[in-house]
């Protein structure tokens, strides 16, 4: 067995196992927006944007990259041309697990959900590999979800540790 089919198939252990042990899902983190108290009744009211956000905007609003999480380091969106981008009807959701060591490095990806492109779930396999997490203080390997949504817009992703 190579040293990558090894990887590939502990990751899928632990993936495996975390289906059965896992009873609740990771809280989704959300951003309160306050109206300004001092506005005048006769102005409408202003809107503060969030600062950091992990939950995807809603139907209305362009998807905005994301501000990487505090366990995240380096987060890689995928480069989509533009030529490609204005053709993307809807959304196109590609989730990708990661197994990262204790360094914070991603060591094995695993397509979760490759969604209705292999390009898209390409150019999201080629993004997460290039993830950098937050080491941590046990020798325990980490998974994390990731899911790629790209619009028209722009790319958005949201991570999940599981």
């Amino acid at each position: 067995m190579t040293g990558i089919a090894a990887v590939l198939l502990l990751a899928l252990a632990i993936w495996g196992g975390s289906q059965f042990t896992d009873k609740e899902q990771p809280p989704v983190q959300t951003t309160v927006v306050q109206e300004p108290t001092n506005a005048a009744p006769s102005q409408p009211p202003q809107i503060e944007a969030p600062t950091q956000t992990q939950a995807f905007p809603p139907a209305e609003q362009p998807a905005q990259p994301t501000t990487p999480t505090s366990a995240v380091l380096n987060e890689v969106l995928p480069t989509v041309p533009e030529k490609i981008q204005n053709k993307i009807q809807g959304r196109v959701y590609v989730t990708v697990r990661v197994l990262v060591d204790n360094n914070g490095k991603v060591i094995a990806v695993l397509m979760e959900n490759e969604g209705p492109s292999k390009y898209f779930a390409r150019l999201s396999d080629q993004a997460a590999r290039q993830w950098q997490f937050i080491p941590a203080d046990t020798e325990d390997s980490r998974v994390w979800l990731l899911r790629f949504q790209y619009t028209r817009d722009g790319v958005a992703v949201r991570t999940i540790e599981q």
